[in-house]
């Protein structure tokens, strides 16, 4: 079987979280870089997450590694809103950016430098526009990426951590990662198989796990061309649970034995209304009335925020399988650049 592009860049993940926790003699983030930015993180009151799509999606999960680990409460803001952005004291944006090339990167670039307000950058190319004007620069060091973000949105959450002091969490991460990678790849091509007729489905989670779950809906958008939403269990409840009908995939994602077990009675009720429920976990079940090949556990010797890394790569290898099976071009786009710089409409 020809593997494609995408599904060789979620397997590099492993590779590069270990670049990004080896330091600067493997080419990553050095540690005097990074406790310089730790340092500077202590003056600041106001810190803001900014990135536009998929990089977007990793502020609203890197919010918890700074809510977890540094007591910081951020916002997160899309890159195309800053220009509402006013100048505060103590006010620090961290403005992501897999390309640093993109037209809302750009424009927010203009608009924070224009105001006086600092900015560091994370992308992936040293040479880029926001490179060359950011404050502070952290390098993915993800390497090129061609399909749609998985390694880069990695890299972006590791960097997240890195930068909200969560060292220990993160040693096992790059075994954690291929165990995970290994354990998930005959479950998920059954998956696929089910999956691949459904138009609509969700993916939920609670805590980061909800935040977790856009960016891998927003894979099977980009891929697969389902539409498949991403959120929180308890949205999903408040509202949304009414449109389940029988045979409606829905994907549960939960880390800890204490959250899973939450998560499994809110899936129990879930099947009991007719959904087709699969879980993914990184804790064992012991009773549940979701069968178990849908029940995919993965690897975790972390906490919760690392949990949330090892239960998206499933969803990222799911998207490249559907896509697959359904004879899409996995690695390329039907409407949208990899950077978009500029819109012809």
């Amino acid at each position: 079987m020809m593997s494609t592009r995408m599904w060789q860049e979620i397997q590099d993940q492993p590779k590069v979280v270990e670049r990004l926790l080896q330091g600067a003699g493997e080419g990553g983030p050095a540690p005097a870089a990074i406790a310089a930015c730790r340092d500077a993180l202590r003056g600041v009151t106001r810190l803001i997450l900014s990135g536009t799509g998929a990089s977007l999606a990793a502020c609203r999960v890197g919010q918890y590694a700074f809510m977890t680990y540094a007591g910081l409460l951020p916002h997160v803001l899309p890159a195309a809103e800053l220009d509402y952005l006013r100048p505060a004291p103590g006010t620090l944006v961290i403005l992501v950016s897999q390309s640093g090339q993109s037209l809302e990167t750009q424009t927010a670039v203009a608009a924070l430098k224009e105001r006086e307000i600092p900015f560091w950058g994370i992308t992936n190319n040293p040479s880029s526009h926001l490179a060359q004007h950011a404050d502070q620069v952290l390098l993915m060091h993800a390497d090129e990426e061609i399909s749609s973000a998985t390694k880069t949105y990695t890299a972006t959450l590791v960097l997240f951590a890195l930068l909200a002091g969560a060292d220990r969490p993160l040693l096992n991460l790059p075994a954690d990662l291929r165990a995970t990678l290994d354990a998930a790849a005959t479950p998920i091509a059954r998956w696929a198989d089910a999956l691949m007729d459904n138009k609509v489905g969700y993916i939920l989670g609670m805590g980061a796990l909800g935040a977790a779950a856009a960016p891998g809906a927003l894979l099977m958008k980009e891929k697969a061309f389902l539409h498949i939403e991403g959120m929180s269990l308890s949205e999903f409840r408040h509202g949304n649970i009414e449109v389940v009908t029988p045979g409606l995939p829905i994907i549960v994602l939960a880390v800890t034995p204490t959250e899973t077990a939450e998560a499994v009675r809110h899936a129990k009720y879930f099947a009991s209304i007719g959904a087709e429920v699969y879980l993914i976990t990184d804790s064992p079940v012991a009773e549940s009335n979701i069968p178990p090949e849908r029940i995919l556990q993965v690897e975790n010797s972390g906490d919760a925020y690392t949990g949330q890394l090892q239960v998206v790569i499933p969803l990222q290898l799911l998207a490249e399988r559907v896509a697959v099976r359904k004879g899409h071009n996995v690695d390329g786009f039907r409407y949208i650049a990899k950077v978009v710089d500029k819109y012809q409409l």
